[in-house]
């Protein structure tokens, strides 16, 4: 972590198809992780038209994740399971792809890859 911590910023919005999303960035660690997790346990639960996955987590812009970070997406992985639904991880970048990768917990999530090209369209329908 940085010696000035980069202040987290959670964007709350829906994506096309309903499912909830929740944009992170900044710094995923112990003094933010609660404020994700509050975040995450507000969001509703699936419903129709949300295809199987319940939350989106946008996690394009965390510039750094410790194991706080790490027990927030692993509770929200628990609480969506339980429930039938999934927790998709989106772009998630330098360390925290490290941190995924190394702790084994990637495979708890599905992962999607998002190109800059896709990221400008969505931008210019909301504009």
């Amino acid at each position: 972590m940085s010696s000035h911590p980069e202040p987290l910023h959670l964007d709350v919005g829906t994506e096309a198809d309903g499912r909830p999303r929740v944009t992170v960035r900044g710094e995923l660690s112990y003094i933010t992780a609660p404020a994700v997790d509050e975040q995450l346990r507000a969001l509703p639960g699936p419903g129709p038209g949300h295809g199987g996955a319940d939350v989106v987590i946008d996690l394009a812009e965390v510039s750094f994740c410790d194991s706080s970070g790490l027990a927030a997406l692993l509770s929200a992985h628990r609480r969506t399971s339980r429930r039938g639904g999934t927790v998709v991880l989106r772009s998630p970048q330098g360390p925290m792809r490290r941190i995924l990768r190394l702790t084994g917990v990637e495979v708890l999530f599905e992962i999607e890859e998002t190109h800059a090209a896709d990221l400008d369209a969505a931008a210019g329908s909301q504009a």
